[in-house]
């Protein structure tokens, strides 16, 4: 038996190999995990640094877009700043010798939602008349801009019938339907405002709340068609930040929404909408009068293709006599 390890310090021997093996074991899955955690904080801080920067870009791509020619809101009068911060909450109004003046595209709201937007955030003012307001201060933070335009709306109810999905009421509609701003959430009102005054008949907006897709409604689908052919012609060269896709479903049976697998953020959704809103004004009034002297009543090849539901056809056919044909 000479020279053999005896059986118990052979077993004593196992179990200290077997518990430091654990330990190293035990070691090893602790590295692994703070290396986990180590990623996942860089991971949440990249996550906020992108953030931070997209805040940063809206902040600056609403100052350089809807300023006029890129002024900055350090330098601007205090009536200038509520202006600009009221058309972009989808006011349409404009600044004259120094006062605030409604034109003929505002809704009969809209002079007393403005009126309660600067009475909420202690703007001083006073009537001159029934179509223009004076702001009696010459200068105002710059936070102000960011209240008035994000200013909260409230729930509507949207006055749909099925007349306004006939061909009809297509032809014979110049301009959509007078929409109260502050009936609409902040960034979708100046798009409904906008597409009403070039004629495309527009009931409301849904920015999605961050649940759903945002989403535009219009009356039917000539409406809808119309608009897809407008797209095409005069924004086929806008950098936007979602996909917007006419798509014919919903209770008016015709809605633009941003579609995709994407993670939808308000303030995107708000830039998206101004800069078609701003195409759509800028042209209001050549789209007007495309759509009077292209479409009748009497014409009955769009009033087949509804029927038979072809609709990518109805798109052609109107961008063709719209825009191609002599």
């Amino acid at each position: 038996m000479k020279g053999k390890t005896p059986p118990t310090s052979k077993k004593t021997s196992d179990k200290w190999r077997c518990f430091f093996g654990q330990v190293l074991f035990l070691r090893s899955e602790i590295n692994n995990f703070y290396k986990y955690l180590n990623l996942l904080f860089k991971i949440l801080t990249l996550c906020i640094i992108i953030k931070l920067i997209t805040n940063w870009l809206y902040t600056k791509d609403i100052k350089e877009r809807v300023l006029m020619n890129y002024v900055n809101l350090e330098v601007m009068s205090a009536t200038s700043k509520v202006v600009e911060a009221l058309k972009v909450r989808g006011f349409f109004v404009e600044e004259v010798n120094g006062a605030i003046i409604y034109t003929k595209a505002c809704a009969k709201a809209d002079i007393a939602q403005t009126l309660h937007i600067l009475n909420r955030l202690g703007i001083p003012f006073m009537v001159l008349s029934n179509h223009s307001v004076e702001i009696l201060v010459n200068k105002l933070p710059n936070s102000v801009f960011k209240k008035i335009f994000q200013f909260d709306g409230a729930p509507f109810h949207v006055n749909f019938e099925e007349r306004h999905t006939t061909w009809r009421y297509f032809t014979s509609k110049r301009f959509g339907m007078r929409v109260d701003a502050l009936d609409l959430e902040y960034n979708m009102a100046r798009f409904v405002k906008t597409a009403n005054l070039a004629g495309i008949t527009t009931f409301a907006g849904c920015n999605g709340h961050l649940i759903k897709s945002p989403r535009f409604q219009f009356s039917g689908v000539f409406h809808g068609a119309w608009f897809k052919a407008v797209q095409q012609k005069y924004m086929s060269d806008l950098m936007l930040n979602y996909n917007w896709e006419v798509l014919y479903q919903g209770f008016t049976q015709a809605e633009l929404r941003a579609t995709g697998n994407v993670e939808f953020n308000q303030s995107l959704i708000h830039q998206d909408t101004l800069k078609m809103a701003e195409v759509l004004e800028k042209y209001a009034t050549e789209i007007r009068e495309t759509k009077k002297h292209t479409f009748s009543k009497h014409q009955t090849e769009p009033k087949n293709l509804d029927q038979h539901e072809q609709y990518n056809k109805l798109e052609d056919w109107m961008y063709l006599q719209a825009f191609q044909t002599k």
